[in-house]
């Protein structure tokens, strides 16, 4: 009996080894549930303390997150439209951003996440 508790404790011990997750600073990565629990930090902006951190999903072509200072996450879809400059008098390429949702701690996008029908 006791040699079996001490195998099982060993496996639960190999399995939760330290395992340093590593800061994205990347702009552009796949959102991945451990990606966006552990691995998001605020990279801040050196012209403005107040500005969002701007991350884009790899995987899915226009979803992307806004980074508060205060680390609050919130997913935007993004679109690409033409639209006309008067400034400039010509067509230029201009990106859209729509609100998603407003993630504000991972127990409320979890539980979000396991409200969603399973298509």
């Amino acid at each position: 009996m006791r040699n079996t508790n001490e195998t099982i404790k060993q496996k639960i011990a190999s399995t939760r080894k330290n395992k340093k997750t590593k800061i994205i600073n990347d702009t552009t990565f796949g959102f991945t549930k451990n990606n966006l629990r552990y691995a998001l930090k605020y990279r801040g902006n050196k012209n403005n303390s107040r500005a969002h951190d701007k991350r884009f999903d790899s995987n899915t072509e226009g979803l992307c997150i806004f980074i508060s200072p205060k680390e609050e996450i919130t997913f935007y879809a993004r679109k690409h439209r033409e639209m006309y400059n008067n400034k400039k008098g010509r067509t230029e390429k201009n990106t859209v951003y729509k609100k998603i949702w407003f993630k504000i701690s991972f127990i409320r996008f979890a539980i979000s996440i396991c409200q969603l029908p399973n298509t």
